[in-house]
């Protein structure tokens, strides 16, 4: 026998109040389930702006510094005395020595033998050799890719003067002796070089109007050929 339409109405009425728990409880999940993987969800990296300082090119080149070009020195004058011959690669000068007229690739400074000659600078040994022409020599390497010369020295260097070893302005690298062949005939002097980049240039350039002013006199009575 059918079921009287009272109670088919309240069990409709039961069934559906299940469905709309059960959608509800669904919901419910998925709401959660949703916050739990937004929470989880890892967060994007904030991206510099264009031009940003603090992009990550912009950060290496703060962190890594730009290598730094050394400045190129004031020298001082070796040691003191009367400028005998300069140095010009375009003019020749008389050699007494060889009887010709040549270029001066140097400063012949006058002074006794036994005078000692300084460092123009602190720096570096770069080399000591011994010249056929020009006798015993040492070259000093300073910053700015400057290197100064210093030939026709005496055979006996000041202690510790070797390649590789650090000296200081004014410090003693020798003294004046007789062994450059090619100048043998005229008064003892220093020869004196400086050369930056690799090529060889005035040192009057080079050494500061002080130390030229206190340290050194010209000869007025150097030959020039012309």
């Amino acid at each position: 026998m059918d079921k009287k339409p009272t109670e088919k109405a309240s069990s409709l009425q039961a069934n559906r109040i299940l469905y709309l728990v059960i959608i509800g409880v669904l919901c419910v999940s998925a709401i959660i389930i949703g916050i739990t993987a937004a929470l989880r969800r890892p967060s994007e990296p904030s991206l510099p702006n264009v031009g940003d300082s603090s992009s990550d090119s912009a950060s290496e080149t703060e962190t890594e510094e730009a290598p730094q070009t050394s400045a190129i020195p004031t020298l001082t004058a070796p040691l003191a005395g009367n400028v005998t011959k300069k140095h010009d690669l375009s003019v020749l000068v008389h050699s007494v020595t060889m009887g010709d007229w040549r270029v001066h690739a140097g400063l012949d400074i006058a002074a006794k033998l036994g005078d000692e000659v300084k460092a123009t600078a602190a720096g570096t040994i770069k080399e000591v050799w011994e010249d056929p022409l020009m006798g015993t020599c040492v070259s000093i390497e300073h910053g700015g890719k400057l290197v100064s010369v210093y030939k026709n020295l005496h055979e006996t260097l000041a202690s510790g003067i070797i390649p590789g070893v650090k000296v200081n302005a004014g410090d003693t690298i020798g003294v004046v002796g007789e062994t450059a062949l090619i100048e043998c005939a005229e008064n003892p002097h220093i020869h004196f070089e400086v050369m930056l980049n690799g090529e060889l240039v005035d040192p009057l350039d080079h050494i500061s109007a002080s130390s030229q002013e206190a340290m050194l006199t010209f000869d007025e009575d150097v030959e020039y050929e012309g």
